[in-house]
């Protein structure tokens, strides 16, 4: 989802609703920041055995970059992920 589509989404809503996000396990969290990242897209789905349920599509670049897989093996994005 880009910044355009999400903001299209937020436009239908009530503009006093409060914005939530998961909780580690159970429950959910205010959001109190966001985040500028850069994320290797469909890390997790290209690796050997399968993707591990627990983990995301995606992976920070950054973390990639560090380890043994090539980062430039897949397409790298730039994004923001909310948090609590």
């Amino acid at each position: 989802m880009t910044v355009l589509e999400l903001i299209g989404e937020l436009e239908k809503l009530d503009q006093t609703l409060e914005v939530y996000v998961k909780g580690y396990e159970d429950g959910y969290n205010d959001v109190s920041l966001f985040e500028h990242i850069e994320v290797c897209r469909d890390f997790y789905n290209d690796q050997e055995g399968g993707k591990d349920w627990w983990n995301g599509d995606h992976e920070d670049y950054n973390a990639v970059r560090k380890g043994p897989a090539d980062p430039f093996k897949y397409e790298i994005k730039k994004g923001i992920v909310f948090d609590r």
